[in-house]
């Protein structure tokens, strides 16, 4: 197993993260690196989108967000 991979018990799917960060590049090189460790990956461009998901969707088991971005915590 690769160095930092996701650990998976039995027939249980990988962990899935959500990825809340506004600038595409960075977005996606996380989610390329957390696809490459094994997790399964959902992004969001803001945090109204991030909160939508985790709304929607309960086998979310982290977040990794960015500090700053729009439409989150009153910025605009």
């Amino acid at each position: 197993m690769p160095r930092g991979a996701a650990v998976v018990d039995g027939d249980r799917e990988p962990p899935k993260v959500l990825v809340v960060e506004d600038s595409l590049a960075v977005r996606e090189l996380q989610r390329g690196i957390l696809e490459a460790a094994g997790y399964r990956v959902e992004t969001a461009r803001d945090g109204r989108e991030a909160l939508e998901r985790l709304g929607r969707d309960e086998s979310i088991e982290l977040v990794l967000t960015d500090v700053e971005m729009p439409r989150w915590m009153g910025s605009s």
